[in-house]
């Protein structure tokens, strides 16, 4: 309609609903209740930001992991939003001259779901260290732990696959930043790989946490274990859309020359 859109829709995983001040949904555009696309095919799509008081909250966030997001359900019903508060979110420019806002918005957005990946990883280390430096034994052990040549050196092994983890994702954090700062374009090359290097932090991250909680023995498998809750944690990351395998063929794609639609990553 004239001045904006009326809006109608429920959306999931919205992280933080439950305390924000303003809401985002994404919906297909409808014009005389026909859906609109775009010139490649794709529907239009329109982002528009809501204030809370006219969101409704609905209670489906019982998952496995992560359960401290709050990532429930929001639903509204013919809401109308002005056009200032929408945006279409894979193909607008920005209209706000700031290093922050010339980076493609969607591929750094994996970076973040990676942060927080490696540091539920990170945590689960820092358990199973305060774990064993208590002087764990095994059931049927003769010595600590910590003494054991095979723990070591998985322990060893884990700390060192997050800490090359870590630094692939500062490492495309830095070149994305100094690329916003100097106005340089972004590739599509550039774009792909803060997508795989996100996939990849995220698969590594899972590895270590895994191998921390199998390490920490049979105490992990209580409810009152944080090692139990950093697995289950780390496991609803990786059903994340944004830090899945599909961004792996594309990068192989542009590296060997091979079109593909930029609208993916």
């Amino acid at each position: 309609m004239d001045g904006g859109y009326r809006i109608s829709g429920q959306w999931p995983f919205a992280s933080g609903c439950q305390h924000a001040a303003w809401l985002v949904g994404h919906a297909a555009v409808l014009r005389d209740g026909e859906r609109q696309f775009m010139a490649n095919g794709m529907p239009l799509m329109r982002l528009a930001i809501m204030p809370a008081s006219e969101v409704e909250v609905v209670d489906t966030w019982h998952a496995v992991g992560l359960r401290g997001t709050g990532s429930h359900d929001i639903r509204v019903s013919d809401v109308f939003c002005p056009e200032e508060r929408t945006c279409q979110l894979f193909s607008a420019m920005p209209t706000i001259a700031a290093p922050i806002f010339s980076i493609p918005p969607i591929a750094p957005l994996a970076l973040f779901i990676a942060a927080v990946a490696v540091g539920c990883a990170q945590a689960a280390i820092d358990d199973l260290v305060a774990v064993v430096a208590g002087g764990k034994r095994p059931a049927y052990g003769a010595r600590r732990v910590a003494e054991s040549p095979l723990f070591q050196t998985r322990l060893g092994e884990a700390d060192a696959e997050l800490r090359a983890a870590r630094a692939l994702i500062h490492d495309e954090a830095h070149k994305a930043w100094s690329k916003a700062l100097t106005g340089q374009e972004f590739s599509l090359l550039d774009r792909a790989r803060m997508r795989t290097a996100s996939s990849h932090a995220v698969t590594a991250a899972t590895t270590v946490a895994d191998t921390a909680y199998r390490l920490a023995g049979s105490s992990s498998l209580y409810d009152g274990s944080v090692l139990q809750r950093r697995m289950r944690d780390i496991h609803a990351i990786t059903q994340h859309a944004g830090v899945g395998p599909d961004f792996f063929p594309l990068a192989g794609a542009l590296l060997v020359g091979e079109e593909i639609d930029p609208m993916r990553i």
